[in-house]
């Protein structure tokens, strides 16, 4: 039987080939943007997040990272849950930073928020090359307010950030160095089961695009904007694979790509590599226990202290619905078994339990009306027979 092509078909391949193409653009060889110096603010281009920096900052396609915001506004959930996380990174030399993240889904829509602090401790010398008695810390904060919505037609979640940024630098220590600047990022992600090989709810391939830093400020002569790409893939329920290409505008391009393996969905071992101007390698660990996760990132430096990152994060109803959505998965199996076996009103009963379970999952709501036309047009068969016959 030849496939019949529909808009939407053609939208999903549309988008398929523009986000390769994309990523093979902006893959290392490009050279289209030579480097042109170091963008500025800094807080701006850094990874958040343990899963992220251990997988080699490859996060742009990745929907369960609980520090999706500052990775890809899109990478949300709608699923009705609460999601916390707080992070702890140890910085290259005496800096660090701590941020903080929150989301809540609902119906086709999520929201967020998020904090992040970076601050570095400074002494003062005089020309005699004698500190002084006070510490003084530089620091940076970013506040985010992240929106998406989900098309379930389309698989297709689109999301925004809006974000404030402050560079403090203590008056008493120098003057007029302090600045504050608002941008804002935009992203969506497509998922789909096309080469899926395992059984199980999550979405085999995941397409995924950010550009972040979209602003003006009177302050600096540009902000660091980037356009990333990237694709992750599930080759089985164990195991993620994640690439992604990174171009900022006034930088040299890099490239990411990192994989994940679980053990039972308790245990955690990431392992990443980023390629760029000063290439990095990182590996991670994690452990969950039903809602509540805790994640470990380590990276290893050539010119600067080795970088160590904590995540703890806990989503409140996770564990609850993705027992209701295993349940479903199992369910919506069983319908259509029952529907290649010429079982209408069994297979509709059963999609009515899924249902039951979720009314908000759109597969079951899409096979409900299928069997039910079904059902219609057997029904109409019947009486037409009987008609024949009587």
């Amino acid at each position: 039987m030849k496939k019949k092509w529909t808009f939407y078909s053609v939208i999903h391949l549309n988008f398929y080939i523009f986000i390769v193409i994309l990523i093979l653009y902006l893959s290392p060889s490009s050279s289209l943007y030579s480097y042109t110096g170091s963008s500025i603010p800094p807080m701006l281009k850094m990874d958040y997040g343990s899963q992220s920096l251990a997988m080699g900052g490859a996060s742009v396609a990745l929907k369960n990272n609980l520090f999706y915001i500052d990775s890809n506004p899109a990478g949300g959930t709608t699923l009705k849950m609460y999601r916390f996380s707080l992070l702890h990174q140890e910085w290259i030399y005496d800096t660090n930073y701590e941020s903080f993240s929150a989301s809540i889904g609902f119906g086709k829509f999520y929201i967020g928020a998020g904090f992040n602090y970076l601050y570095t401790p400074f002494q003062y010398y005089d020309c005699y090359g004698v500190k002084s008695k006070n510490t003084y810390n530089i620091s940076q904060y970013l506040g985010l307010l992240n929106f998406g919505y989900k098309i379930d037609k389309w698989n297709l979640v689109l999301g925004t950030n809006i974000k404030y940024y402050g560079y403090n630098v203590p008056t008493s220590l120098i003057d007029n160095q302090s600045y504050n600047l608002i941008s804002g990022d935009v992203g969506a992600i497509l998922y789909t089961n096309l080469l899926k090989r395992y059984k199980g709810y999550l979405p085999s391939l995941i397409f995924g695009i950010s550009i972040k830093n979209i602003g003006y400020s009177k302050s600096l002569y540009y902000l660091p904007i980037d356009i990333l790409a990237g694709i992750s893939y599930r080759y089985s329920n164990n195991i993620l694979i994640s690439i992604e290409s990174d171009i900022p505008i006034y930088e040299s391009v890099n490239f990411s790509a990192g994989v994940e393996y679980n053990f039972h969905r308790r245990y955690f071992i990431d392992a990443g590599v980023k390629i760029k101007e000063n290439p990095m390698f990182s590996m991670g660990f994690g452990y969950r226990k039903k809602d509540f996760r805790v994640r470990v990132s380590y990276s290893p430096m050539v010119r600067f202290y080795n970088m160590m990152n904590l995540t703890v994060s806990y989503s409140y109803g996770e564990t609850r619905l993705e027992k209701i959505r295993g349940k479903v998965e199992k369910l919506l199996l069983d319908a259509l078994d029952y529907f290649s076996k010429g079982d209408y009103k069994r297979a509709l009963e059963i999609v009515a339990e899924a249902l039951d379970l979720e009314p908000q999952n759109y597969r079951a709501k899409k096979l409900y009306q299928i069997i039910e036309k079904q059902l219609e047009i057997e029904e109409k068969l019947e009486e037409i027979e009987t008609k024949i016959n009587g």
